[in-house]
């Protein structure tokens, strides 16, 4: 996530992060940030990033990326909402 939104901000994009309070000291906050979400639980994150968002790409991750991922795509089938789901495969990962 960090080199994605590295790579946005060096090319003029703007980009809001989302992180758990408990991960705060564990990893490196990013910087240059346009807006940063720090949340108590992954459920309150999980929400933050469907209300900011207009639809969902899954990259390389671990659990909690496929878990959020596979709620906004249930959310998706309920009808909730019609925004779009979808993994990226990168070098066939």
């Amino acid at each position: 996530m960090v080199a994605m939104a590295d790579s946005t901000l060096a090319n003029g994009g703007h980009v809001t992060g989302m992180l758990h309070k408990s991960l705060l000291d564990r990893e490196i906050a990013q910087t240059g940030l346009g807006k940063r979400h720090i949340v108590d639980n992954m459920h309150r994150g999980t929400n933050v990033i469907a209300e900011l968002s207009s639809g969902f790409i899954a990259l390389s991750g671990g659990a909690g990326t496929a878990e959020e991922l596979f709620e906004q795509w249930t959310l998706a089938q309920s009808g909730i909402h019609n925004k779009s789901c979808a993994f990226l495969n990168v070098k066939h990962f």
